[in-house]
């Protein structure tokens, strides 16, 4: 029922874009092409569209996974009779906003930018929030 979604934003041209259910995954790398980035697109109105929109807005980050676990948590206690069926994220965000603030202070900066998001149903998120430098140092520890 519900995809994995995972949208990549990087300042590297777009390389592929795949159809995964009924969201879209896309990808980035730095490798060939030229073409610029384009913004994954996802249903209108959906909680994976809001996070894109606002974290992007708000960010500008060169690298954002957004991945919708929802389905892993569809059983549990906690959502049921729930409105809102997109409820647990994982998101990676790599962003110069991040520079010269504590981990605390990253989170606190990204729940409040997804407030209303968190007051209407969204459940959990699984953060990752690094600046470029660090995620070049270690690029492997900075996704969720």
């Amino acid at each position: 029922m519900f995809a994995a979604v995972t949208a990549r934003i990087a300042a590297a041209p777009l390389i592929a874009a795949a159809a995964t259910c009924s969201f879209r995954q896309v990808a980035l790398s730095s490798a060939s092409m030229s073409t610029a980035a384009s913004a994954p697109s996802y249903p209108p109105g959906s909680v994976a569209a809001q996070i894109h929109d606002k974290i992007t807005a708000a960010c500008q980050p060169t690298v954002l996974d957004i991945i919708d676990d929802s389905r892993k948590h569809a059983g549990h206690a906690a959502m049921k009779g729930l409105a809102v069926k997109e409820t647990h994220f994982r998101v990676t965000i790599v962003s110069d906003a991040f520079a010269g603030k504590p981990l605390l202070q990253r989170h606190r900066l990204i729940y409040g930018i997804l407030g209303d998001e968190l007051r209407a149903g969204l459940h959990a998120l699984q953060l990752a929030t690094k600046t470029p430098a660090e995620m070049e140092k270690a690029p492997a520890e900075g996704r969720v």
